[in-house]
């Protein structure tokens, strides 16, 4: 939504500066055609109706001039010689003026009227002449009438034409007038344009200018805690690497169960609450709190004195529980501490090095703080060249399966296998709680899961061809990594498909952890598996989070009790083990599904499961985990006639003698 918004926005910018350069463009033309229609109003007044008027007036004066001084004539006001002279001068006047007017021919036939009454004018001065001084007084009179009834019709024809000029003029000064009002008005419209326009990019450059902000501080800080991040840890640790630093980085334990029982918004909120705690405690101490990544935090602490009630305040501010809604959460952490003075000040240094301490208290259980030592960096190395050469352990040849029997109570027969994944490296066997974590962080579980269950079809087909009673089934571990994977039960079905096997003689387990991981995606999976025809077990059951209505709808066929409960199982019933296993046979059975026990190791155990009720059993009692061939000897020792010893018959605390050929293993 940001998103879209901004990019309408930054549209709206270029749109209104687009229009603001059409704008100008169409002014700027506008302006121009104006203007020409002033030049073309104002140029015909200034070239002929100004200098019309002008003439106007000069033949006018020049008339009035000549009426005057045959006036004052007759008055003998002046003398004759004087009259003569104002008469040739305006008549030269009235000439010159009349003929500037002949060139203009708009108005030729005003001026027309105006020369004729003009020749009638200038007709008098000879009768005029001829009778001014002679007795009759009236003669002179009488054509004085005439010269002045003469005159005022040519000045009625100079006031009307005159008259029609100054209207011209008028009309074209009010469009010229109007024109520059328009200009104006442009101007003005374009001014108050281009002001919205400076006011809006003044706040485009300041909300530029804050959105550079925001961006550089996210730029050095978490946008969930508001906490800094990683490059500004670094940034901060080369700019202080000649100091003296200790650098704690702490990861919260198995927050990836929060999530998936909370929520995402939860998660994220258990998360600003957990970096508040932790600022504060950090501030307490002279540190500086980041956020990494995910759950994971690291402390900054600078000086010269001890910081090791510092760090035990983080581990005292997560005791206290988070209260989410209705939901109350306990959080622990698992830290790993680093002393520049003591390990390097180097920053890669110092990071790495917190790191390995880090995933040494993780692999210890967590909710512990381990500090650095040279042991570590010893045993982070050799992880990474574990896990180089557990890269190469499939086409080396590296990788077997060990299969360990499981039996039936009520029979006392074997059920199945359980197939366990083994690795012979450089002449030693490599415990799998060292290599599997491994594979599962590395994600190598995915190829080395997909080439295990292929290979433990291909021995249940093996083992089934030919079999009479009850089939061989054989069970396979799978684990989270392999079940979150999008193509899961193609692979499923491939390793079906290229061993041949009858599905019903496979099953797959899955953990507690894992089906409860995402329970809605597990049950859809299940389904699919099986309409494969697998059969379906939960693995180390009670050792996780379960809720029943989705176990209750998981599509499962039988539940296997995590060793642990076995191994402090008493004769006792009242004992908390014999209870639990007690509970969960009940459970089980009340849901149809069939219960096996695993890690029973002794005749009592095994006495005791029997009266419980429980169905199967797995453990070095019955049998270690053998290699293909061996286990195909105890198969072979199942089907001995009646009478002959088998391994659930051997006295107590003695190896049963179809033992003897156990190759002594790891347990699973």
């Amino acid at each position: 939504m940001n998103h879209a918004v901004g990019r309408a926005y930054r549209w709206s910018v270029f749109g209104l500066l687009t229009a603001l350069v059409a704008l100008s463009i169409g002014m700027s033309v506008a302006m121009d055609w104006i203007t020409a229609s002033i030049r073309r109003d104002a140029a015909p007044l200034l070239r002929d109706k100004v200098p019309l008027l002008h003439h106007l007036g000069d033949f006018e004066s020049a008339l009035l001039q000549h009426q005057l001084a045959m006036n004052k004539y007759f008055a003998a006001s002046i003398t004759h010689d004087r009259f003569l002279m104002l008469e040739r001068e305006t008549r030269r006047e009235m000439d010159a003026a009349l003929s500037l007017l002949q060139e203009q021919p708009a108005h030729a036939e005003a001026i027309a009227r105006m020369r004729v009454g003009l020749d009638a004018i200038l007709a008098l001065t000879p009768r005029f002449n001829a009778v001014a001084d002679s007795p009759r007084a009236e003669r002179a009179e009488a054509v004085l009438f005439d010269l002045n009834r003469l005159t005022n019709q040519v000045r009625v024809d100079i006031d009307t034409l005159q008259a029609v000029i100054e209207d011209a003029v008028y009309q074209a000064s009010e469009r010229t007038t109007h024109r520059l009002d328009q200009i104006g008005t442009l101007i003005h419209v374009f001014n108050l344009i281009t002001a919205l326009t400076a006011l809006f990019m003044i706040h485009h450059v300041w909300a530029r200018l804050r959105s550079e902000d925001v961006l550089a501080h996210q730029a050095e800080h978490d946008p969930l805690t508001g906490l800094p991040h990683r490059r500004s840890l670094e940034r901060r640790l080369v700019a202080r690497q000649d100091a003296a630093l200790m650098l704690v980085v702490g990861k919260l334990d198995r927050f990836e169960r929060v999530v998936a029982s909370l929520g995402h918004r939860h998660a994220d909120q258990l998360m600003l609450n957990v970096g508040r705690r932790l600022d504060v405690a950090a501030a307490s101490g002279g540190g500086a709190l980041h956020r990494l990544d995910g759950a994971a935090f690291a402390v900054l602490y600078e000086g010269e004195g001890p910081h090791a009630g510092a760090v035990a305040r983080l581990r005292e501010e997560l005791a206290r529980p988070f209260r989410l809604g209705r939901h109350e959460v306990f959080l622990t952490m698992s830290l790993g501490a680093v002393d520049s003075r003591e390990d390097g000040g180097h920053p890669e240094t110092l990071l790495r090095k917190a790191d390995a301490a880090l995933q040494s208290a993780e692999r210890a259980g967590g909710d512990q703080l381990v500090p650095y030592s040279a042991h570590l960096q010893t045993q982070t190395l050799e992880r990474l060249d574990l896990e180089a050469d557990l890269q190469r352990a499939i086409e080396r040849g590296e990788l077997t399966l060990h299969y360990q029997p499981q039996q039936d109570l009520a029979s006392g027969e074997l059920r199945g296998f359980e197939a366990l994944l083994r690795w012979q490296h450089e002449g030693r066997l490599v415990s799998p709680a060292e290599f599997i974590p491994l594979a599962e962080e590395s994600g190598l579980i995915v190829p080395i899961g997909a080439w295990v269950f292929e290979r433990a079809c291909r021995q249940a087909r093996e083992w089934n061809e030919g079999r009479e009673g009850e089939p061989v089934v054989v069970a396979v571990n799978v684990s989270m990594r392999q079940f979150q994977q999008p193509g899961f039960v193609d692979q499923i079905r491939q390793g079906l498909a290229a061993s041949g096997v009858d599905p019903r003689h496979m099953e797959i387990e899955l953990t507690e952890s894992t089906a409860m991981q995402d329970p809605d995606k597990v049950l859809a999976v299940l389904h699919e598996l099986r309409g494969l025809g697998l059969a379906l077990a939960i693995d180390d059951f009670g050792t996780g989070y379960s809720s029943l209505a989705y176990l209750k709808r998981f599509p499962l066929n039988k539940l296997k009790i995590d060793q642990a409960f076995v191994k402090g199982m008493s004769l006792d019933p009242r004992m908390n083990e014999s209870c639990i296993v007690q509970a969960v046979v009940s459970l089980a059975h009340n849901m149809r599904l069939t219960v096996l026990a695993e890690g029973v190791e002794t005749p009592e155990q095994r006495a005791r499961l029997v009266e419980m009720g429980c169905d199967e059993i797995q453990g070095f009692f019955y049998g270690r985990p053998l290699t293909a061939e061996q286990a195909r000897e105890f198969l072979a020792r199942q089907q001995m006639p009646v009478g002959v010893a088998s391994p659930a018959a051997a006295p107590a605390g003695q190896v049963a003698p179809a033992m003897g050929l156990v190759f002594a293993s790891m347990a699973a």
